[in-house]
């Protein structure tokens, strides 16, 4: 009796399989579209902005609900869906969006769920129903659901804050920190307010106001409370900001600030001042404006005990007027190098302007005369770490400057000047440029190529870390992104070579342009500099066990190439990274540079090289932009070497970055022919024991593609694609745009099922869906064509956009 309750227990969840997957494909494509087509042609759901442009069935009801609900009980008698998802929302969620209170009623009756969320949302029938004020569907979701609005009792209710403006600080006792702190909050809203450079007459008026008001609050305030609110840097900087319009305002409110905290909070006042503290403009003859008027530095230099720390405000200098850079070095600012302390000013400043600061330079800048030069002419060189990339105010401004520069004996050929970009870009700055160009032959190059001193083989730690953890995260950051990209690195003293990974991240989401929402489509503004976030490591790994090691490598560098190099006057070793840059903000080339081995409290960090000017002098010496190759470098042949091909990739090129998937193909060779080779064969007990062990997605995204390629009968080929498709999370970490491609011409549409489902589910994922669907509409490969409209939302032949 025992073995016939079990067999017949089996029995029931076998069917019970058979009959979920029997239900889910019993729904109708056609039904469903045809549901939503009338439910988004009724008054109210049409999208708040844009076009949802959709085929409309022939039999399209008239508008109004009741015909509406007669239309929907026959498509769903002939297999709508009732929880099908159309633009992120399904027929329940439309239909409150829209005000169709009757026809939302009636699909919870029908089937349609009130639990589900809107598509990669959170929101539900009960939050649509609260968010659109649908009382009649609230009242149902609650009497046959029993779902309602989660809401905090009034009782435990907190009151809203009260606003931080001039009456709620007049009414304060001030005796505890909370409302010392709210004074400060008050003066923190203030001085935002004086920020900006050129207000409108309007926002000046309402802001000096503001002003005001505290002035004359401070001014009735007990003195040792006011001592006490004031003895806080952000309180101090603050203070001085509000009052970065007017010098003897200023004057008044730091007489006012008992000395003892002054002498405190010294750099937080000066911080109040050098926020506004800016070269706004500068052309021709006319005077370069600045943020703030010299008085008012002279004011709180007054107030303000000597000497006083600019480490803070390094390029302090260029940023104020050079008749008060006397006063400024006076007052204790120690930075004598013109480049990093007037940065781009000499670039920015009118050619006048410039003529006239140009002895104040030579008297305060020891090396002004070498430097500013280069600064000026920073547009027509490669970008390197002590030089900043400088806008000019105009051309006939830098013509007019560097004919000035050589009158003055200030010309000299200048490394890395390009002379073709000049002519190219800027042709009537030529014979002003001439005297700059450093035409002298480059000597022998002082960092050459170098190998790596160490042997590699993919040990099972460090196969299982990129198999099963491939994500890397930056020191002290919270993005973490997919390993891409593989390289052997050498660890000094290490005989077995390391890895550095690395890949990146859009950190926004999306870059912007289009996109389509509940709601509508929208035209999200697109970032200026849509830049990916990248993140490296470099995993070291002993004992079995991988150690992450850190580098400061990121940020909008891009995928590195690094070289070994070699130092030929210290002997010294580096990493020379290309320069190469991600994003739209990036228009001149970089000068590549170097990284290091240094000691960190973590062990070894691969860091970027600093502190070594000579060393840059040398890579402006050898390297300059080549007509196709980019960036080229005497004595470095490795910076140009063409990549080889995946398919011809060896373990030598490890040494020059791979990205993962041939990596792990050219160092697991073997696995990866035996696993090529059981799929072919449908070696079934072999896929087990490689699906036990786990196997890299791409190597089973290269199993499909290859199957696309094979001579095997079609049948045979759909039994292997069968069996690699059974496995869903191993078929969303193989699956890619050219997967989906490969797919296209030959697989039946019935064994799309587990790739429709995994891109419905996987919405971020770039999968090229659209052109896959042109492509299948180009092959009459309509049906499918209709179920890739589905995956991604839309009805069968939709389009959509925010113009039409």
């Amino acid at each position: 009796m025992k073995k016939i309750l079990n067999l017949g227990l089996s029995t029931v969840i076998a069917l019970s399989l058979v009959l979920l997957s029997t239900g889910a494909s019993a729904f109708s494509g056609d039904a469903t579209d045809n549901a939503f087509a009338a439910l988004l042609s009724m008054p109210g759901a049409e999208p708040e902005q844009g076009y949802w442009d959709f085929p409309k069935p022939d039999d399209l009801p008239a508008r109004d609900e009741t015909a509406l609900i007669t239309y929907l009980a026959k498509q769903m008698k002939d297999g709508a869906d009732p929880n099908a998802y159309r633009h992120l929302g399904t027929l329940l969620h439309h239909a409150i969006r829209a005000g169709q209170q009757r026809t939302a009623i009636w699909l919870l009756a029908h089937g349609a769920d009130p639990r589900k969320t809107l598509q990669g949302g959170t929101d539900t029938a009960v939050t649509l129903g609260v968010r659109y004020k649908r009382e009649k569907v609230l009242l149902a979701l609650k009497s046959t659901y029993g779902l309602v609005p989660d809401t905090t009792p009034a009782s435990s209710a907190k009151p809203p804050p009260q606003p931080v403006d001039a009456r709620r600080i007049a009414s304060l006792t001030f005796g505890s920190p909370a409302d010392d702190k709210l004074a400060r909050d008050y003066m923190r809203r203030v001085a935002i307010s004086v920020t900006s450079y050129n207000p409108q007459s309007d926002r000046t008026a309402t802001s000096e106001a503001a002003v005001g008001q505290w002035t004359a609050l401070a001014a009735r305030l007990n003195p040792e409370v006011y001592a006490r609110i004031m003895d806080d840097d952000q309180a101090v900087s603050d203070l001085v900001l509000m009052h970065s319009r007017s010098a003897a305002g200023l004057d008044a409110a730091l007489s006012g600030v008992p000395a003892p905290v002054l002498q405190r909070r010294v750099n937080a006042a000066v911080r109040g001042l050098a926020q506004r503290a800016a070269l706004l403009g500068s052309s021709g003859d006319a005077l370069p404006a600045y943020g703030l008027a010299p008085e008012l530095w002279r004011t709180l230099w007054r107030h303000l005990p000597r000497p006083i720390d600019y480490t803070e405000w390094p390029s302090l200098a260029g940023r104020i007027q050079p008749e008060l850079w006397g006063e400024l070095f006076a007052s204790g600012y120690a930075n004598r190098d013109a480049n990093t302390a007037l940065q781009c000013a000499p670039a920015e400043m009118g050619a006048k302007a410039f003529e006239a600061a140009w002895p104040v330079m030579l008297a305060q800048f020891g090396n002004a005369r070498d430097t500013v030069p280069i600064t000026i002419l920073s547009q027509f060189r490669l970008i390197g770490s002590q030089y900043p990339d400088c806008a000019t105010s105009s051309e006939a401004d830098t013509h007019a400057k560097l004919l000035f520069l050589a009158s003055q004996g200030a010309a000299r050929p200048i490394r890395g000047l390009d002379a073709k970009r000049v002519a190219a870009d800027a042709k009537s700055l030529v014979p002003a440029v001439s005297p700059f160009i450093d035409n002298t032959a480059s000597g022998k190059p002082r960092l050459v190529d170098a190998q790596a001193n160490c042997t590699f083989e993919l040990t099972e730690p460090l196969y299982r870390e990129l198999l099963n953890h491939a994500t890397v995260k930056g020191d002290q950051d919270t993005v973490e992104v997919r390993v891409e990209t593989v390289q052997l690195i050498e660890l000094p003293g290490d005989a077995r070579c390391s890895l550095l990974v690395g890949g990146s991240s859009q950190v926004d989401g999306y870059v912007g342009g289009l996109v389509d929402t509940f709601t509508g489509p929208e035209n999200n503004p697109t970032p200026s500099c849509p830049d990916p976030s990248d993140r490296y490591e470099v995993w070291r790994e002993r004992g079995g066990k991988v150690k992450r090691l850190n580098t400061d490598m990121g940020g909008d560098d891009g995928v590195p190439r690094l070289m070994p190099v070699q130092d030929t006057v210290t002997g010294h070793r580096y990493y020379l990274h290309d320069g190469m840059q991600y994003g739209r903000c990036h228009g001149a080339l970089r000068l590549p540079f170097t990284f290091e081995w240094k000691s960190s409290a973590q062990g070894p960090a691969l860091m970027k090289t600093t502190a070594l000017p000579e060393l840059e002098e040398a890579l402006y010496a050898q390297c300059d932009v080549g007509d196709r190759a980019g960036v080229r470098c005497n004595g470095i042949s490795a910076l140009n070497a063409v990549a080889p091909s995946a398919a011809a990739s060896t373990r030598k090129d490890a040494f020059n970055s791979l990205d993962l998937q041939t990596f792990l193909k050219v160092f697991r060779k073997t696995q990866f022919d035996d696993y090529q080779a059981a799929v072919q064969a449908l070696d079934r007990p072999r896929l087990q024991a490689f699906k036990t062990a786990g196997v890299p997605g791409p190597w089973t995204a290269e199993a499909i593609k290859s199957l696309a390629r094979s001579d095997l009968p079609l049948a045979d080929r759909r039994r292997r694609i069968a069996w690699l498709f059974a496995d869903h999370d191993q078929l969303a970490r193989a699956l890619d745009n050219e997967v989906l491609a490969s797919l296209a011409d030959w697989l039946p549409r019935e064994d799309w099922g587990p790739i429709l489902g995994v891109v419905t589910s996987h919405r971020d994922v770039y999968y090229g869906l659209g052109y896959l669907r042109a492509g299948l509409a180009e092959k009459k490969r309509d049906a499918l064509a209709c179920d890739i409209d589905r995956a991604q939302g839309l009805m069968c032949g939709e389009t959509w956009g925010a113009d039409r």
